[in-house]
């Protein structure tokens, strides 16, 4: 796989993908931090920096630029409602074992 000057790597990978055959299915975005770049969709139309998709998949793009405080905004933000999910799961396995 080649990857070429006018496209990322997902997008190489996902032309690939369709010229072989093989089937795709996109991840919208749902939200963004900041709107970049043009998506050609009529209803997720924009995409960018410190982008969720499909309100589960968190991409900060560039970070191989060190452009890491995006994420970490996120992560900060999240962290509450991920510590109360795990303390839930495993509040619930630990009342299995006793």
């Amino acid at each position: 796989m080649n990857i070429a000057n006018d496209m990322d790597a997902g997008q190489n990978l996902t032309k690939q993908v369709i010229k072989s055959g093989g089937s795709v299915k996109y991840w919208w975005p749902t939200e963004m931090e900041e709107k970049q770049w043009y998506l050609h969709h009529p209803e997720h139309n924009k995409f960018g920096f410190d982008t969720t998709y499909n309100d589960r998949i968190y991409h900060a793009f560039l970070s191989r630029f060190d452009l890491s405080d995006g994420f970490i905004t996120k992560w900060k933000s999240i962290l509450p409602e991920y510590k109360k999910f795990w303390l839930r799961l495993f509040r619930k396995k630990w009342k299995r074992v006793s």
